[in-house]
């Protein structure tokens, strides 16, 4: 992986983290917090499949 990609997973987790703990305590600020990383990692995870895909694709032709 790229110093990038380390950076932004770690960010990623930092928040997730956090916003785990906030939940715990019951806060509301750490459920959409939460929702909202989790929401954003499926869309990037999404998006990287589908450019894999294309590439692999396009190398065939």
């Amino acid at each position: 992986m790229t110093a990038s990609r380390w950076v932004l997973t770690s960010c990623y987790g930092a928040l997730l983290i956090l916003s785990i703990v906030l939940v715990a305590r019951g806060s509301k600020i750490g459920l959409i917090s939460g929702l909202f990383v989790v929401v954003s990692l499926l869309v990037i995870w999404r998006e990287s499949r589908q450019i894999r895909r294309n590439r692999n694709l396009g190398n065939r032709g």
